[in-house]
This record gives structure tokens, sequence and C-alpha cells, in this order.
């Protein structure tokens, strides 16, 4: 028993044994070492690389700017700002279209943006790229002023020379008014007389800035729409109605006042036309406006003239169905695109009896006569102050 004891004793063989054990024991763990190593060192880098992955896409690639060169962006209607983002990055504006959907998220501005054609730098940092399109200075228009009183004749010439469109084109729409939304009931008169159903009086002065491909049938319902916009502000068909006279009789009113006088005599100037409408004197009835016989000139292809420069032949043409020398009552129709004080001033003329009036100040201001006799002083001072009478 003691000799078998023995074999787990000290014996000669039994460090041999035991030495190889720890030699063979030593070798695995430094490989086992170095593959610990090798697999944390990829790891590591693997981490690294998804911490980069993970960092890109809560923070998405932004240039820094200040960008180069340039490049047309166009915003579409009903654009959101991803739909923008993408536009911008395929155009090489933002250099992600995350950056710029973060940018438009934390600057509530971006719900202003427009649709239309910009202007803008390629390689901008979004936020930069967002503060452009916000910039009215980077926006592509032809931008278009119609003047208070200007005839449709001229501004379809200016809209013509602007969209490089023919002249034809807007002519052939000013003849189809129901096409872009004003219905027959507009053209009612209380007189009876026939209207002429056309885009007169209907295209609101303004500015308007049209983007360069806007076609003749935009520009002109951009217009009209402004019109209506302004005519259901002021609640013009009621009011008007309220005055006893029709909605198309107080444009057509509104067009005369903006044709004779400045701004602050359009009240007094409405008074004369419904005073002299209603006179008991039939030749009364007459209103006498060289205002329409130029309109009728310019309708003809003719120039404008000065009041002192139309004939009596010209002024007195019963041909000529605006002649308010020849025909009583309103003329036909608008003789011109009054603005929203001339439609106010239609159905809200100032209270007085007069019957005439005439220009005496260089600035344009009128003066007012109840009587003939002193209308006749008030064109005295108009032919000496050389005022076009």
């Amino acid at each position: 028993m003691l000799d078998e004891l023995d074999l787990f004793g000290d014996s000669p063989s039994r460090p041999r044994r035991h030495r190889r054990r720890r030699d063979s024991g030593s070798g695995r763990s430094a490989a086992t070492l170095v593959v610990t190593v090798l697999i944390l060192g990829v790891l590591m880098v693997g981490v690294w690389m998804g911490f980069g992955v993970v960092r890109d896409f809560l923070t998405p690639p932004d240039y820094p700017g200040p960008g180069k060169g340039e490049v047309t962006v166009e915003i579409k209607q009903g654009d959101f700002a991803g739909d923008i983002a993408n536009e911008l990055y395929r155009k090489g504006v933002v250099k992600s279209a995350g950056a710029f959907v973060d940018a438009a998220e934390a600057d509530q501005r971006s719900r202003q943006l427009q649709p239309g054609r910009y202007k803008l730098k390629q390689e901008m940092p979004a936020k930069d790229a967002l503060d452009a399109l916000l910039d009215p200075k980077n926006r592509i228009v032809n931008r278009l002023t119609v003047p208070e009183g200007q005839s449709n004749a001229k501004v379809y010439r200016s809209l013509s020379e602007k969209l490089d469109i023919p002249i034809e084109d807007f002519e052939k729409l000013d003849k189809d008014p129901g096409g872009l939304g004003i219905d027959s009931s507009w053209f009612a008169r209380s007189d009876k007389k026939k209207a002429p159903k056309t885009l007169e009086g209907f295209l609101y002065p303004s500015t308007y800035d049209l983007d360069p491909d806007t076609t003749a049938v935009e520009a002109l319902q951009t217009m009209v729409d402004k019109f209506m916009a302004v005519a259901e502000e002021m609640d013009l068909r009621n009011v008007a109605q309220q005055k006893g006279i029709t909605p198309y009789e107080a444009v057509i009113v509104a067009s005369l006042g903006e044709a004779e006088v400045i701004p602050k005599d359009l009240p007094k100037v409405s008074r004369v036309v419904y005073n002299r409408l209603n006179h008991s004197d039939a030749w009364m009835n007459k209103l006498q406006f060289d205002s329409t016989t130029n309109y009728w000139l310019e309708r003809q292809g003719e120039k404008r003239k000065d009041s002192s420069g139309l004939s009596r032949a010209e002024l007195n043409d019963p041909k000529n169905p605006y002649s308010t020398h020849a025909h009583a009552g309103l003329p036909p129709g608008p003789i011109g695109n009054p603005s929203q004080e001339a439609l106010a001033a239609a159905v809200n003329p100032a209270n007085g009896k007069w019957l005439y009036f005439v220009a005496i100040d260089k600035d344009g201001s009128s003066a007012f006569a109840a009587t003939l006799a002193e209308h006749e002083r008030n064109v005295q001072t108009c032919k000496k102050r050389k005022l076009g009478c």
C-alpha cells in the first residue's frame, strides 16, 4: 500500500511530467492572449466604426462653408422640408439632406418658405442654405408693377415683354373672364345696358413677382384672384347693393375716378358721378369725362392725348360707345383697373352737391363746383396755371 501511495509522492519522474504540462500550458496561454488581443482590436475597430455611423446618423454631414459657384434650385408647391432637402442635395448645395432637415426643424422661419426658383451657392452650410431660401433677393422672378388705373392693354404689353409671351395670348384670355372665375353675375348693371365681358377692371393694380415660366393663364389668374380677395375683404358686392348700385357699376365708377383725380379727391369725384347720373336735367346725365375718350383711343391702338389735345369731334364721336360726351350714363365698362381706395370711394362717396371738377394744382388736386359759374372760374385757374385745360 505504501509503495502504491508513493506513486503520488515525490519521485524522479513526476517533476518532469509536471514541467511538460506547465510548458505546454504557457504556449497555449500566449496564443490565447494574442488571439484575444486581436479579437479585442477588431471589436474596438468595429465599435469605433459603428460609432462613426451612429454619429453621422445623429449628426448628418454638413459643409463648413461659405459655399462657391452658383446653382438654381426649385421649391415646388406642396414641397415638404424633406423634398426641399433632397433638391438641395441633388444640386450640390448641402452635403446631406439630413443636415438641411435638421436646420429647418430648428428654425420656425422654415414655415415661410415659398415655391419658386432660387439662386444659391454650392457646398453651403445647411443653415446658410435655409437663410438664402428665406431671402427674397435670391428668388428668381420677373417683377411687374401694375399702377392704379392702368388699362388692360398696357398690362398685356408689360406682361408680354416680361414673360416673353405673345400679347395675343393675353388678349384671347381677356375675352373669357368666366374661365378665370369671373361669373356673369359680375357684369350686371342696374341701367340694363349690355356690358362687355372682358377682364377690364379685374386685374388688380399691385406689384407681382412672377416666376420665369409663368403662363399667361397663371399671370392673369394671379391678378384676378387678388381683385377677388380685395373685393371680399371690402364686402364689395353687399356694400354696393346697399348703395343702390351693382358691384360692376362700382368698379366702373372707381375706374373713372382713378383716371381723373388723385387719391385724396376720389370720394368727391365719385359724388360728382352720382349727382350727374341722378340729375333731373337730362343733359347733366352726360358725365363729359375726357378719360373715357382716351380709353377708347387706346383700345383702337392710338395714343392717349392731353385733354387740351382732344378735338370736339373725338370727344363727341357717337360711334365711340365709351364717349361720355356723346352718350349719357356710365360707359359700357371700366376704363382701367381701380385700386382698393378707388373702389372704397365708389361705394362711399363724399357728401356734396358738386357737378363739376377741374385740376387746379400741379400736384393734381382738383376744385369741385356745384354751379357752372363756379366751375368756369376754376377752369380759368386751370388755364392760367397751364394744367392742360
